[in-house]
């Protein structure tokens, strides 16, 4: 009643917990819902019916089951009207969900028990807040109108606190499941290339050397690129932490300029910071970490180079 253009509202509460029917137990999804899930979730009803606002009010007992746990705790048996135990709690058998298969991260959508959040919350779980809350709006292009006026509606009614919320539209959360695939396939990729490298160095069939650039040490170099690509992906685009990115973002911007400054003067600046700060200035942490402060004055200064670059938006492109 307080935002216009909702066709559909569902609260959840999501837990997982054992159940027991048949003399079978089964560990699965226990999901608290609100009758308009299926509706909301674009998930209808294969046999039976859903449960109704009646049965919100007055925590009913009562559930709705998914194929998978249907076919494991009733296997070549109807499930309508027969009871499965939550928690020692026992819940009547409305319907089944009709089948739904795999999420998008492998996980067994089938393998649930809806039963009303209000009964989940005061009778299984024990819980004070629901998980989310599903809402379909009556058109689509009232979504983004939709979204505003519930993000407005929360605000309200924090009352000045700092909001604890965060309300997505399904696109954005398809982009967020696109955005989680894309960092799991260079996490894969970067440990495949690692395994490979390493073993293929260890069981002394091609050893890794830098110099002669041999396919074990292009898998150990790829495999190392592709995880801090997918740990630098999930740090800015998926947690948004992108304050401490500005360093990354003025070398990335002038790649070509840093490397041709790396192959073709590097001799000449590690040179040049022992003319003016003494022959010993690399060795002041000993002969151990000579390489390494030597390669960051090298590295500062060439990033130096492309900062200046960067303020006067120059770059050097193919």
């Amino acid at each position: 009643a307080d935002v216009k253009g909702i066709d559909g509202l569902s609260p959840e509460v999501r837990d997982r917990s054992q159940i027991l029917a048949n003399g079978l137990n089964w560990n699965t999804n226990v999901n608290g819902v609100g009758p308009d899930y299926p509706y909301v979730r674009n998930w209808p009803m294969e046999s039976g019916a859903m449960f109704t606002e009646q049965d919100v009010k007055s925590l009913g007992k009562v559930c709705v089951i998914g194929k998978t746990v249907a076919d494991q705790m009733f296997p070549n048996e109807d499930p309508i009207g027969q009871t499965l135990r939550i928690r020692n709690l026992p819940f009547r058998i409305l319907g089944v969900l009709s089948p739904k298969g795999f999420s998008l991260f492998g996980s067994d959508e089938d393998d649930v028990v809806l039963i009303p959040y209000t009964s989940h919350m005061r009778r299984v779980s024990r819980q004070t807040n629901v998980s989310m809350i599903r809402i379909q709006a009556a058109e689509p292009e009232n979504i983004a109108s939709v979204k505003i006026a519930v993000e407005d509606l929360l605000t309200q009614r924090r009352r000045g606190r700092e909001p604890d919320f965060n309300v997505r539209t399904q696109e954005e959360l398809a982009n967020a499941a696109s955005a989680n695939a894309k960092t799991m396939t260079g996490l894969l990729a970067g440990i495949a290339g690692l395994v490979a490298g390493y073993g293929l160095d260890a069981l002394g069939l091609i050893p890794a050397v830098k110099r002669l650039w041999t396919p074990s040490f292009g898998l150990l170099s790829t495999g190392w690129c592709l995880l801090l690509l997918a740990a630098f992906y999930w740090m800015t685009e998926l947690r948004g932490w992108t304050r401490w990115t500005q360093f990354f973002v003025i070398a990335g911007a002038n790649s070509i300029a840093l490397y041709c400054l790396s192959q073709l003067l590097k001799p000449w600046t590690a040179a040049l910071w022992r003319s003016h700060l003494g022959q010993n200035i690399f060795f002041l942490a000993g002969p151990l970490w000579e390489p390494s402060l030597r390669g960051l004055a090298v590295g500062l200064t060439f990033w130096l180079v492309c900062w200046w670059l960067w303020r006067r938006k120059i770059f050097l492109r193919l």
